[in-house]
C-alpha cells in the first residue's frame, strides 16, 4: 500500500480529457490512449489537484460510501496500473 502522505502527480507527457463519468488519457511519449472508469476519473481529478493519498482516500470513502480498506485498495490498484504505464510520478512522504 501507499502511505497517506504520498502524492502522485500526472506525468507531464499525459493529457487528460474528462468526460461525464470517465476520463481518457493520452501519453504523448508513447501515443497510447487509456480510459478510466468513474472511480478512476474521481481519483485522477484529485491527483491533478495535488491532493495527497490520504485526502483522496477520505473523499472516496465519503462519496462512494466504502470502507477505508476498500478505498485504499482501489487507490493502490489504480496507482500501480498508472505507474506501470508511466502515467504518474510518485512523491513519497
Amino acid at each position: 500500500m501507499f502511505a497517506d502522505a504520498t502524492r502522485a502527480t500526472p506525468h507531464p507527457d499525459v493529457i487528460a480529457t474528462l468526460l461525464e463519468d470517465e476520463a481518457v488519457l493520452l501519453h504523448m511519449g508513447n501515443q497510447h490512449y487509456y480510459t478510466l472508469n468513474e472511480t478512476g476519473c474521481f481519483i485522477w481529478q484529485r491527483l491533478e489537484q495535488g491532493q495527497d493519498l490520504g485526502a483522496i482516500r477520505a473523499a472516496l470513502e465519503e462519496c462512494y460510501d466504502v470502507t477505508p480498506d476498500q478505498a485504499a485498495h482501489s487507490i493502490a490498484d489504480l496507482l500501480n496500473d498508472l505507474l506501470q504505464e508511466q502515467l504518474i510520478t510518485l512523491t513519497p512522504p
